[in-house]
């Protein structure tokens, strides 16, 4: 459907095989694992002083159930007319004598706080000896290689998509040609026009009954003109098959921004691939301080106890959940962006990415090159938010930053 498509594969150099080399020696690199640094600890010589306490206080109990069994046994014999008194205490015994079992929820749960206390001196034990960013690196390592190996898949799919979605874009673009300032429509003058512009209003591809009843001053009347103004325009839409040059520019601008996030994808496992092996004799000599890290031994020795315990008790272990992993820190919330108040500037731009690419200096989605269409600048080329119409946020080739509402 769309025509030449070699013009539109954007000219950014990959090093498709070196990434593949990168790939593998990460996959094959010798990270430790849990088990290379815990050390094994001393195996305990019996029970715990809190199972020890248990099964005694179980045993006192089982020992005072026989002793009111045995009362009732010779209530019995010596005043049997009280009979309903000796069978209650009969009773009573039997059930204090079957309750000799010792719970094992306790110590399971001992078992639980132990393992997570293992967990938090290895963390503790990786802080110390500098590798938590290493640490962090490799499980990033994961992720992009993943995101690498399906860039492609990702490609392809979103094609499907742009092309799927072609007569909403040519619709989109052909309501976009119809401005506000030039609408014609009674009760709406200058002043609302302005109005309707500062809340991102500007053509009839904007135009919807949500939208404009959020702008003070139009009600139900007022956005009913509107909607019936985008109406009009919108029914006399020809939905053009023929393959066309902004089908080009489209696709073009999504392969570019698919090839820079294969780029920044590249130069990230590259990067982490130098950052593992800088820190190779580091990682080599962890299990042997490990051995040696008397916070982690005494933690382990804890957990060894637990585990002891329940299996005296001939109950079930729980699975340990300790692994080699470093808790991300919490991530700023980034919100959708609308027209900026006077009183809150606009962040600063993040310039180009990796591929040449600027990211919109108000939503962080990256940019597209569009041409401008009309105005003083038209003709010229400048970067646009992919978000548009949501986001209207645009940079001109040179850097510099604007917010059109």
């Amino acid at each position: 459907m769309f025509p030449d498509l070699s013009a539109v594969t954007p000219n950014i150099p990959t090093d498709t095989r070196g990434t593949a080399q990168a790939i593998r020696e990460i996959l094959a690199f010798r990270f430790p694992t849990v088990a290379d640094l815990l050390p094994q600890a001393p195996a305990p010589r019996g029970a715990s002083a809190a199972l020890s306490e248990a099964k005694s206080g179980k045993r006192g109990r089982a020992f005072l159930g026989l002793l009111m069994m045995g009362g009732a046994v010779a209530g019995f014999i010596v005043a049997i007319p009280a009979w309903f008194v000796w069978v209650g205490l009969a009773i009573w015994g039997w059930v204090t004598f079957s309750d000799r079992e010792v719970e094992p929820g306790p110590f399971q749960k001992a078992f639980k706080d132990a393992d997570e206390k293992v967990q938090r001196e290895l963390e503790s034990f990786v802080r110390r000896n500098g590798l938590t960013e290493v640490v962090k690196v490799r499980g990033d390592l994961d992720a992009t290689i993943a995101a690498y190996k399906g860039h492609d898949e990702a490609l392809t799919r979103e094609l499907m998509i742009l092309k799927s979605n072609r007569e909403s874009r040519q619709r989109q673009a052909y309501l976009d040609g119809f401005s506000i300032r030039r609408a014609n429509i009674s009760g709406i003058g200058p002043s609302k026009t302005a109005t309707l512009i500062s809340f991102g209003i500007e053509t009839a591809a904007d135009v919807s009954r949500s939208s404009v009843l959020r702008v003070p001053g139009f009600g139900d009347v007022m956005t009913g003109k509107l909607v019936e103004w985008r109406r009009r325009h919108e029914s006399r839409f020809k939905y053009d098959r023929t393959a066309n040059a902004q089908d080009v520019t489209d696709e073009r601008a999504l392969r570019g921004r698919f090839a820079a996030e294969k780029l920044k994808l590249e130069s990230n496992i590259r990067n982490g691939l130098g950052t593992l092996r800088n820190a190779k004799a580091r990682l080599d000599a962890l299990p042997a301080k490990a051995r040696s890290d008397s916070a982690l031994l005494v933690a382990l020795g804890t957990r060894a106890q637990a585990e002891q315990d329940l299996k005296i008790l001939g109950a079930s272990v729980p699975t340990s959940t300790v692994a080699l992993t470093v808790t991300p820190p919490p991530q700023p919330v980034r919100h959708s962006p609308r027209a900026p108040t006077p009183n809150t500037p606009p962040t600063a731009p993040r310039v180009a990415n990796a591929g040449g690419t600027p990211d919109c200096p108000y939503c962080g989605r990256s940019m597209v090159l569009r041409r401008a269409r009309r105005g003083k600048n038209a003709g010229n080329q400048f970067w646009g938010c992919s978000g548009y119409p949501h986001c209207k946020g645009t940079r001109n080739l040179v850097g510099k930053s604007s917010y059109n509402p």
